[in-house]
């Protein structure tokens, strides 16, 4: 059996001035009325509110923290502005599946006053700004400078996303009519007033459309969430040239979120890699699958008939090259001999008795064997010279 619950109802604009003059506002003395009144150690705080000021906000907030109470926040509508914080004293914190989550920058409004004025206003805004993102990284997972940019951009989470990013901690099913009722209720007051005041934070219905500018900084979210736990953005190329990125390390793989080089969420569709792979991405630009690259038989054929040819190709320069070398090595032997033969022929005509015959023989051998064929043309003509050296030379040595 359940245990009992004593209920508190934050259900309307926060702060001590009434806003719409029917006592709907939510200040810090009627929370307190409601705590002391509940007579259970389980109080549920349910939560309808576009927020309100901000110096309410966190003052209930320290109220319900500090109490004795076991206290569960539940958004049954919408929870914006101060009411965030407000929810984030619940160690429990639940969102209807059809509520709204949104946060901001604060402002003031209604200022007015001299350049020194504004100044001051300035710097106080900015301290609250600090004050807000501190508060807020403390309990999600989410940075400082992440939390800066969705502040700025007034971001709309779904209960799916304020669950992935610690904003709640757990989604309840199965209240759609109460929460429809909730939130329609809020948007009656936006609509018959006319009103679109940041400081309370009322609906804005271009910012509750899912448009691809927030899905990229979603994804932006993610990766820089995965960056702290030490994974890394990874860049692949499409077959156009156009880049791609994805919010994990590693190779890509389904399940990965898929952005351009915007920044922007890929639309839903077939990507061809350079690397021949097909990517196809569905909603929310996740990976859906990766097909690989398919072989095809005939160029498996077509590429064995170019192995094979390179192949004999660089048989045959082998060949080339050993006969190159071997021809060399020919012609450095020729040019010896000739040097050979004109120190020979100069030491005769100096008088010197040197084996001339000798050489001689033994270099037309050598010549003939050059030549490739014993008493060819190269042998003839050393028998020619040989001939007209003895008869110019009458008196050899030998």
């Amino acid at each position: 059996m359940p245990m009992a619950q004593s209920i508190i109802n934050i259900d309307g604009v926060i702060g001590d001035f009434d806003f719409w003059g029917d006592g709907s506002n939510v200040s810090l003395a009627k929370v307190r009325g409601q705590l002391e009144a509940a007579t259970n150690k389980d109080v549920l705080v349910n939560i309808n509110s576009p927020g309100g000021d901000i110096g309410v906000g966190f003052a209930i907030y320290d109220l319900l923290k500090t109490s004795d109470k076991n206290i569960t926040t539940k958004t049954t509508g919408l929870c914006a502005s101060i009411a965030t914080v407000i929810q984030f004293a619940g160690d429990v914190r639940i969102m209807t599946e059809n509520s709204e989550f949104m946060i901001h920058n604060p402002y003031y409004e209604n200022v007015k006053g001299d350049a020194e004025e504004l100044r001051e206003y300035a710097d106080q805004i900015e301290e609250t700004e600090t004050r807000i993102k501190d508060f807020y990284s403390e309990f999600t997972e989410l940075s400082v400078d992440i939390l800066d940019g969705l502040m700025k951009d007034t971001t709309w989470l779904t209960p799916e996303e304020a669950l992935e990013f610690g904003f709640i901690t757990e989604i309840l099913k199965g209240e759609d009519e109460n929460t429809s009722k909730a939130l329609t209720k809020v948007r009656k007051l936006e609509i018959s007033t006319g009103l679109e005041v940041r400081a309370v934070a009322f609906i804005n219905s271009k910012k509750i459309a899912m448009d691809n500018k927030k899905k990229g900084l979603m994804a932006k979210i993610r990766a820089g969430m995965k960056n702290l736990a030490g994974a890394k953005n990874t860049e692949y190329t499409l077959d156009d040239g156009a880049k791609i990125n994805t919010d994990a390390d590693g190779d890509i793989e389904v399940g990965q979120t898929v952005t351009g080089d915007d920044e922007q969420i890929l639309s839903a569709g077939d990507y061809l890699l350079d690397d021949g792979r097909t990517v196809v991405i569905g909603e929310e630009g996740v990976v859906s699958e990766v097909k690989e690259v398919e072989a095809d038989p005939a160029n498996d054929e077509e590429n064995n008939l170019v192995l094979e040819a390179v192949t004999t190709i660089q048989e045959g320069m082998a060949t080339v090259v050993e006969n190159m070398k071997t021809l060399t090595d020919s012609v450095k032997e020729i040019n010896q001999i000739a040097v050979d033969n004109q120190t020979a022929i100069a030491g005769i005509g100096n008088g010197v008795k040197p084996v001339v015959k000798k050489n001689l023989a033994k270099n037309l051998a050598r010549q003939r064997n050059l030549g490739g064929v014993k008493g060819g043309k190269q042998g003839q003509d050393m028998n020619a010279n040989r001939k007209t050296f003895k008869e110019n030379h009458p008196r050899p040595v030998l």
